[in-house]
This record gives C-alpha cells, structure tokens and sequence, in this order.
C-alpha cells in the first residue's frame, strides 16, 4: 500500500484537514495533544472501521467531533497500482489489515505478551508457529487419553492455544473429581437394609408361597361363614315379612242375605242400558230388567227402583271389592317371599370356622408382609452391592483420567515442558540489516513464537529508551514481512543526524516500504532548517495541518 491523500472532516480534535503523503516520509510536529496522533486513527479507521478509541464498531460516535458529519477518507495504491479509495465506517473488499495497528503502533506490539505477539505473526506469516506448538505437543505430551481428547474437542477448545487447552484440562479433572466424590466409598451391610447376617433369602420365598396358600384359605373360609351369616339374616327377614303379609291381610265382609254377587255385578249394566233405553223416542220397550215390552214410565219405575237399590248395597260391594283386591295382591307378594325363603334355606350350609380365625388370618398377613418387606429390603441390598462393585471400576477409570489430567496439565502449566519448548522452537525471523543499522541494534532477533530478544536477552528487560527505538524497528519491520508497507515512529527526527537520516531512508528502500510516518512532540522551528528533499513536514496545532516542506 501507497498513501496518497488523507481527508478528515468532524474526527476525533479534527475539524477539516487534509494531508498529502507525496514523499516517502512524512513528519508530522507539535506539541502533545495537538491532533498529530489522529492521522494515524484516521488512516486506520478508514482502512478497518476501527481505531483505538473504539472497542467495537458500534462505538464510533465516539470519535465524533462538533455534531455530525464525521468521515475520513484515504486515497492510496495498492499493490498492483490501482488507486483505491477508503472511507471510515464504510465495508470495503480488501487487504486484512489485523497488523496495520501494530505498524501505526509498534509500541503496542512490544508490550505485549509473546504468546499475543506470536498469534500476531502467525496470522501474517501463515501459522509458522502453529508447527511450533504441534510439535512441542506431540513431543511432550504424546498420545492423549480418547476420552480426555473429546472433552476438550466438545469443548470447542483450539489445542494450539496452550492457555485455553490448559485452563479446558483443569476444569475436565475437577469435573472427573467431582464425580469420584459422589461415588460410593463404602460396600452396602445387610444390617443397613434391616437384614440379620447370613440371612436367607430362600427361606422367606418359600415361607411367603406357603403364606399365601393358607391366607387364601383362611380368607375363602371366613368369605363362607360371612356369606352364611348374610344368609341366615335374609331368611330371617322373609321370614318375618312372610308373617307380616298374614297378619296385614283384610277380613272380606259377607253379603245381605238374598242379596247374590251376580246380582250386584249385573247392576251397573243394567242401569246403563235403562238410561240408553230412555234416551231414546219408542214408545214401547223391551225392559232388561222384566224382559217384556214396557211403555217409558215404566221403564223409568224400573229405572229408578235398580239405583235405589244398588245404592243401597254398593258401599258394601266396594269395602268387598277392596278387601278383595288388598289380600290377592297379600297373597302374590307372600309367594314372591316364600320363593326367596326356599331359595335361601337351599343356599344354607354349615360353616367350621375355627375359633378366632379373623385374628389367625390378619396374624398371617403380618407374617407375609414382613417376609415379603424382608425379600424386597434384600433386592435393594443386591442392587446396592452391584452398583458399588460398578463404581469401583469406575473410580478406577476416573482416577486413570485425572491422573491423564494432571500429566497434560504438568506438560502445559507455565515452566512445563511444552512452554519451554514453545519458547526455545520460535524460528528466528529476518530483519533487514540496513534497518537494523539505522537503529543501532544490530542484535536485536525476533522469532515466530513472539519472543524478542536485545543483548541475547528478553526485550522486557530492556531499557525504556531500548525498547522505544526497539519498537520503531518493529513497525518497520512488520510493515515489510505483512506487505502493508506503511509504518510511524514516535521518535524525535533531530535524533536522526544527517548520515543517519540517508540510513533511514535506505532501509526504507531495501524493506520496500512506501511511507513511514514520522511523530515528533518539538517546539523546533522546521523552516529553519536544511531538510532533505524526500521528507516532507506538517506542524500540527490545535488540530490544524500546515504543511512546512
């Protein structure tokens, strides 16, 4: 990549601006907290859409300054010439710029962890480290328990990620100790389920068959001698109602002498005749009652000489009639009775019950049912005594994995041996010596396992003035092994002398990079001095850019 023009409108302490990188270096002075540090925030966020005053994307209104209309744009070439333009916030198809933040900030880069620097370059250098780590796996751990291994898969767990593999093997053998602890740790006592020692299980078997046999006979018996019981009391009953129907039957009154129940039964019909007889216009008629013709009047005489007497003998044939009716309605309702007597005697038997024979038969049940708890109390005994014998094999296995656990935890914790390993693998990664020179640091390595060393020693023990100008050389650097080919230096130009400024722009050349961005806090007056004619210089006040040279 080849900055061309940066525009920034309403960003961060910028109001309007823009800046030109039409040299391969550009310096940028002023004073602290003057806006010079925004370029590199607005080159970064026009290129990814994030910069360092944002967490996530969605937190750009951070970056918004006076009200709306915030936007950064950067004109540059890519790696083919092509002019392409970047716009904040905006998705564009592209390079993956995950290390153009340590470029624009190299300093970030030196502080971190090596494991962090390592994931860094392993991204930029196609996962050079992952083999690192591979091996130091294979070499030090080997072979993995199965069952172990696909914890830590269902775990989605990246196994090149030493930390995470390690922090995911912890928590597997805490989870393999919890469930030994729940196991059982003592075998099951018959006297723990009621059970005397050496008790007999078959013994109760037979003793609840042969229970069982006698209760049912006790319990056919004593259904016998209630069914008697119930049958004894309904012949006692019908019995007793049979007597009651006798006595409730009605004395039937006799008739008045010369008085036939023919006679009385005929009545009524005669009488209705009559009346049809005189309702009619003959003046003759034969009489029902004589059998001879007989004029009306004396139809009538007839007539009324029926009714008084019928009247005076129909109370008489009603309490008959009644009487009559009650007893044969007595007399059916006595047969229906004496048949269900008959019926019942027939059902009677004697019955043997044996002298307290509910309680011998509720003493057996008792026996049964205690025999019956004791075979069943036994069962859970078995099944307990089973499932310890299977928990001991399966203490057994769990105390194979924890044991599996702690050796890959040993193998990984820090000063394991995979660690040492990982630290001693790194492949040392080349650094252009001209660079190299232009900083003075001719012994300064760095390696594909994020190690950096100064002096054969750690870069974290290097001075602070080591490790700025350190860090310097290591944007440079990523600058040229990621292809962004842009780096800054927040160092003071005036410390390049003259032959050391010609080096910085020759190790520039040699890294193939396109523009190194230089940021200088200075009071220093640029314009009067004598500036090489590949630098150009903006003073940064408050915000504003005005270009110098």
């Amino acid at each position: 990549m080849k900055l061309k023009t940066l525009k920034i409108s309403n960003f961060v302490g910028i109001k309007n601006a823009t800046v030109s990188f039409d040299k391969p270096v550009t310096l940028f002075a002023g004073r602290n907290n003057q806006g010079k540090s925004t370029v590199k925030d607005a080159i970064e966020y026009s290129l990814t859409g994030l910069c360092r005053a944002m967490k996530f994307k969605k937190d750009k209104t951070f970056l918004t300054h006076g009200g709306n209309g915030m936007a950064t744009e950067l004109l540059y070439e890519d790696h083919e010439g092509a002019k392409v333009i970047a716009r904040g916030g905006v998705h564009h198809d592209g390079d993956d710029w995950g290390v153009l933040h340590y470029c624009l900030h190299p300093s970030e880069f030196i502080t971190l962890a090596a494991k962090e620097r390592a994931g860094i370059l392993s991204a930029v250098l196609g996962g050079g480290m992952d083999e690192v780590v591979k091996k130091a796996i294979i070499d030090h751990i080997g072979d993995i328990n199965e069952m172990v291994l696909a914890e830590v898969k269902g775990g989605q767990v990246n196994l090149l990620d030493v930390d995470a593999f390690r922090k995911e093997i912890v928590e597997i053998r805490r989870s393999y100790k919890r469930l030994i602890a729940d196991l059982p740790d003592k075998p099951p006592l018959l006297g723990d389920y009621e059970l005397e020692e050496g008790y007999d299980v078959a013994k109760d078997q037979v003793a609840v068959k042969t229970l069982a046999e006698r209760i049912q006979k006790g319990s056919d018996m004593l259904a016998a001698a209630k069914s008697m019981l119930q049958t004894k009391a309904e012949i006692h009953e019908l019995e007793k109602a049979i007597k009651q129907i006798e006595s409730d039957k009605k004395d039937v009154p006799n008739l008045p002498r010369g008085v036939s129940k023919k006679k009385l039964d005929d009545a009524p019909v005669l009488m209705v005749l009559l009346e049809d007889m005189l309702k009619g216009s003959d003046l003759k008629c034969e009489c029902p009652v004589c059998s001879q013709k007989t004029e009306r009047g004396q139809l009538k005489a007839h007539y009324d000489e029926l009714v008084k007497w019928y009247d005076k003998y129909k109370n008489s044939v009603r309490e008959r009639t009644e009487a009559e009716l009650h007893n044969q309605r007595a007399e059916t309702e006595k047969q229906i009775k004496e048949k269900l007597l008959s019926d019942a005697k027939v059902r009677l038997k004697d019955v043997d019950i044996p002298k307290g024979g509910e309680n011998l038969l509720a003493q057996l049940q008792n026996e049964r049912d205690q025999a019956q708890a004791r075979i069943a109390n036994f069962r859970r005994f078995e099944i307990d005594t089973s499932a310890f014998k299977e928990a001991g094999r399966k203490r057994e296995g769990l105390t194979e994995l924890v044991a599996e656990c702690d050796r890959i935890d040993e193998a990984l914790k820090d000063g394991g041996p995979v660690k040492a390993a990982m630290a001693a693998g790194g492949q040392t990664l080349p650094i252009n010596v001209k660079l190299l020179n232009a900083w003075g640091m001719a012994d300064l390595h760095w390696f594909d396992n994020g190690e950096i060393h100064l002096h054969g020693r750690p870069i974290e023990w290097a001075s602070q003035s080591e490790r700025q100008r350190a860090a310097c050389l290591m944007g440079m650097a990523l600058a040229e092994v990621s292809g962004v080919g842009v780096a800054a230096i927040d160092q003071e130009f005036d410390s390049f002398d003259e032959p050391n400024r010609n080096a910085l722009l020759g190790a520039m050349t040699a890294c193939q990079l396109n523009n190194v961005l230089i940021f200088n806090s200075t009071v220093r007056d640029y314009r009067q001095m004598e500036l090489p004619d590949w630098l150009s210089v903006f003073g940064v006040e408050q915000g504003k850019f005005q270009r110098i040279h």
